[in-house]
């Protein structure tokens, strides 16, 4: 089997340059090449993907899921090759109803990848699309963090009412210990408003 898979690795290595996509002066291999490059050498080979978790994830003020894929790749019974990936649900159209799949395919791609199927490049295009996707929708999250910067920021009682009032849908999308969090950041700034000054601004 060794020699079969250095044999796989090199018919990988020499065909890859065509088979590659450039991304900002890099190459990298898509999951579906380095999976066919795979099975014309391992044809009975067992790749089994097992869903680690699916959980729902509260990212500011957007609800989204979490899943986390592991795989594993199987030559006469024996594991030679394991892999982890993990997805968010987001607003982008694929992984708004393709998530799942997007993960398995990446856990896919790191098993392979785990076996010298990955050219220069560890990462898979498939992988580095999804990365892109969350950096760029992540940006734009309002969190927790932002919640106490705006409270820390209100300088008077009434003003903590408003901002709860502006932000009402966000805070009423937060699973519950999230929420639990928001009312202690709240009521700790309330109540050193009051041990300050009570009913005057701050910082005048």
């Amino acid at each position: 089997m060794k020699e079969k898979l250095l044999q796989a690795q090199e018919h990988f290595n020499r065909n890859f340059e065509k088979n590659s996509i450039d991304i900002k002066g890099k190459q990298y291999s898509q999951v579906a090449y380095r999976l066919q490059v795979f099975r014309k050498f391992f044809p009975d080979a067992e790749i089994i993907t097992d869903m680690v978790t699916d959980e729902p994830i509260s990212l500011g003020d957007k609800m989204t899921r979490r899943v986390v894929f592991k795989g594993s790749i199987s030559i006469d019974n024996k594991i030679i090759s394991t892999g982890y990936a993990e997805e968010w649900q987001h607003k982008g159209m694929v992984n708004a109803t393709s998530h799942i799949e997007n993960c398995e395919t990446s856990c896919i791609g790191r098993c392979l990848a785990n076996l010298g199927f990955s050219g220069s490049e560890y990462a898979s295009v498939d992988e580095i699309d999804i990365a892109k996707n969350k950096q760029e929708q992540l940006a734009d999250v309002y969190s927790l963090k932002d919640f106490e910067k705006d409270l820390y920021n209100c300088k008077h009682p009434g003003h903590l009412g408003e901002l709860v009032t502006k932000k009402k849908d966000w805070l009423d999308k937060l699973p519950e210990w999230e929420k639990n969090k928001a009312r202690n950041l709240y009521t700790q700034r309330e109540h050193l408003m009051i041990s300050l000054k009570e009913g005057k601004f701050l910082n005048e």
